[in-house]
Parts: C-alpha cells; sequence; structure tokens
C-alpha cells in the first residue's frame, strides 16, 4: 500500500535540508559542478509536490533520482598528488581539480609532509602515518624505497591507499636510475603522461 504523505512528509523534508546542505557545501568547494545542475530542479520540485501534497507516486520518484545522484557523490574524487623523498624534497606533484602542475607549491607540500611524517615517527613513536581526515578530504601517505607518495582525495576507499602505492612502485622504476644521484634539477615532467590513468583508476570503486 501506497502511504499517505502525513506519514512520511517529514522524513522527504529532512531529505530536502540535507540535500540543500550537501548542495551548499559542494558550491563552497566548487566540487561537482555536474551534480549542482541536476539537484537544483530536482529539490525545487519535490519542494512543490510536498508543499502542495500532490502526486505520492512523482515525489516518491524525484526521491530515486536524488538517490541515484547521491550515489556518484561517495565516489572517490582525486584532488592532489604529490611525490617527495623520504628527506623531504620535493619531486613532482599535480593538481587533479585545475589538472596541472601550475598550482602545486613544491615546498611547502613537501616541507609539511615531511614535518607530519617525522611528528608522527619521532614523537607520536608510531612509525609512518597511512591516512589523515579532514573537512576537505583525506590525506593518503605510502611509501616505496625511498619515494612517498602523498595524496588528497574525497570519499578514499579501502583500495585507494594501495593502487597509490602501485602507482609509486612504478614512479620509482621509471626513475630509480634517476634517483641514485639527483640533484634536485626538474626531470619528472614526463609523469604528466600518466595523471589521466592514475585519475581514473583512483576514482574507480
Amino acid at each position: 500500500n501506497t502511504p499517505n504523505f502525513d506519514s512520511f512528509e517529514r522524513k522527504i523534508n529532512d531529505l530536502l535540508t540535507w540535500t540543500n546542505e550537501i548542495l551548499q557545501k559542494t558550491m563552497e568547494l566548487h566540487i561537482y559542478p555536474e551534480l549542482q545542475n541536476s539537484l537544483s530542479p530536482l529539490i525545487n520540485k519535490l519542494s512543490f509536490y510536498v508543499t502542495q501534497k500532490q502526486d505520492i507516486q512523482t515525489s516518491l520518484s524525484i526521491m530515486h533520482s536524488l538517490y541515484t545522484i547521491f550515489s556518484k557523490i561517495r565516489k572517490p574524487k582525486v584532488k592532489t598528488l604529490i611525490l617527495y623523498l623520504d628527506d623531504g624534497r620535493f619531486l613532482f606533484g599535480f593538481d587533479f581539480i585545475h589538472f596541472t602542475e601550475e598550482y602545486i607549491t613544491s615546498t611547502l607540500y613537501s616541507g609539511f609532509l615531511a614535518a607530519i611524517e617525522t611528528f608522527f615517527r619521532e614523537e607520536l613513536k608510531s612509525g609512518a602515518f597511512h591516512q589523515i581526515d579532514s573537512s576537505n578530504g583525506t590525506l593518503v601517505s605510502v611509501s616505496y624505497k625511498n619515494v612517498r607518495g602523498a595524496l588528497i582525495v574525497l570519499n578514499p576507499t579501502e583500495n585507494t591507499e594501495k593502487k597509490l602505492l602501485n602507482y609509486v612502485k612504478g614512479f620509482f622504476e621509471r626513475y630509480k636510475r634517476v634517483l641514485k644521484q639527483w640533484t634536485g634539477e626538474s626531470v619528472f615532467d614526463k609523469e604528466i603522461e600518466f595523471m589521466d590513468s592514475l585519475k581514473r583508476t583512483l576514482e574507480e570503486e
């Protein structure tokens, strides 16, 4: 039996409130522009049907559409990649939001990450860190030989760390001869060619 509006109107209103909050957050963070375009008309339409108490089946259909959209939000979304040596020297970085190297401040990132590594190792006596959560994403860290990789990602999965480690291993193998006698010169520009496929791999569920 199809319930009447009174039996689930409050739940729909809670859903609308939650949906608007998420929409506002995506706008503030400048992410998921396609999500904003999809959500706004659905929110307005569902609000109208609830207010007018019309056509419960249509409302349920709209709610299903909202669920489909929100299921996409939980997929991983990579933001920033940083590669550096275990002594803190910066190797390569990439900004996946703007899809360029230009927005990466090398010394800022590598110095910060090296400081965190030192804190975890010397102060907390816990070895290397693997994940740190924040409101703007999760910092995932891996290491292979003397190369460390750090990724800022939204909604990481249980496989994100493993995928990042596979990439870092590949990076080391590509440049292991260079890294033996590396003196700080920029020789890793060709890594840009791998960024599109890396993004697809990391954002797969």
